[in-house]
């Protein structure tokens, strides 16, 4: 195997290890009894979590990875109570844990979990989980105030989700609604210098074929973009995707486009139309 492939490989053996303690992570939530807003997963998680809505278990062979998890906590200590449960099991991925806190955002703490080793010579033992935990009720997020109720347009979700056994599913998954996810998505505009990443292109480009999958509008989330932000970032914002769906093999590569959740180029094709209708709208104000 070559270099390349032995890296791949590695990379979706150590995507299968957080897939399983995701899987962990949802059924001991469920056990303990917890609400839906006690943990809501953002970014890659929650990405996985609506993959696998949209396209069901095979989301867990095709879906990017993620080397990391951020849960918004509307009940201090919900993910501590969950980990301390899964270090005690003898079938969870959780070896154990350490807890650190952020000196400049007072709401967020980092648990540095250590994975029970396999037997794959250079294969990730460990995992980070940011959490942002509620202080009276509000989580300051990318400058946003969210509460339980409303994150940025919308409460968040609970997600049912089946596994291949029947008898099972995934235990408690919440994340955020499909417009709110994808206004968190393009807020990294507002703090990065370069941009949309590599993963925030292919999560949007994914996020498309969700759309489909789900009968749920890209429209409507552009039209979340407008609602959420003022003209100035309103405008970047629909401009890097415009960049994005103009040209997505510069951007994310040829092979990341191989993918089976990237959509079809037609489908490509009638969000660029969008996105530049969104911007008449806005630049002919």
């Amino acid at each position: 195997m070559s270099e390349n492939g032995e890296r791949e490989s590695q990379e979706r053996f150590d995507w299968y290890k957080v897939n399983s303690l995701l899987l962990d992570i949802g059924n001991t939530a469920a056990d303990l009894k917890m609400k839906p807003t006690d943990m809501v997963h953002l970014g890659g998680s929650a990405m996985f979590y609506r993959c696998y809505q949209a396209f069901g278990p095979k989301a867990v062979s095709h879906f990017r990875g993620t080397h990391d998890m951020d849960l918004l906590c509307f009940n201090r200590g919900a993910v501590q109570r969950v980990l301390d449960v899964l270090m005690t099991s003898e079938d969870s991925a959780v070896e154990q844990y350490s807890v650190g806190n952020s000196s400049s955002l007072p709401n967020k703490r980092s648990f540095y979990i250590e994975l029970k080793r396999q037997n794959l010579p250079g294969s990730s033992t460990g995992f980070e989980i940011d959490v942002y935990e509620s202080e009276k009720n509000e989580i300051i997020f990318n400058e946003r105030v969210m509460n339980r109720n409303k994150l940025v347009l919308d409460p968040p979700e609970e997600l049912k989700l089946p596994t291949l056994n029947p008898q099972k599913d995934r235990g408690l998954v919440t994340v955020p609604s499909l417009r709110d996810a994808f206004i968190v998505k393009m807020d990294i505009m507002d703090f990065s210098y370069s941009g949309l990443r590599l993963k925030d292109s292919i999560d949007i480009l994914t996020t498309l074929s969700v759309c489909q999958a789900l009968d749920c509008s890209f429209e409507s989330l552009l039209s979340a973009i407008v609602e959420a932000n003022k003209l100035e970032p309103a405008l970047r914002k629909l401009g890097a995707l415009e960049a994005l769906f103009r040209d997505p093999q510069r951007i994310v590569g040829k092979a990341n486009l191989d993918n089976p959740f990237i959509p079809s180029d037609e489908i490509i094709k009638s969000a660029l139309e969008s996105v530049r209708k969104y911007r008449r709208k806005l630049t002919s104000h």
